[in-house]
């Protein structure tokens, strides 16, 4: 379980990181996108 946990946190991280970069960038649809992902 703790090594899934682990997991999830990492690949959560780097979705954070990828939104940040989107949004940066002027990238709104990625951002929504992005969302769409998080929530399902």
């Amino acid at each position: 379980m703790t090594q899934t946990n682990t997991i999830q946190q990492t690949e959560y991280e780097s979705l954070l990181l990828e939104r940040s970069a989107f949004e940066q960038a002027g990238m709104t649809s990625k951002v929504e996108e992005w969302e769409g992902r998080i929530q399902a």
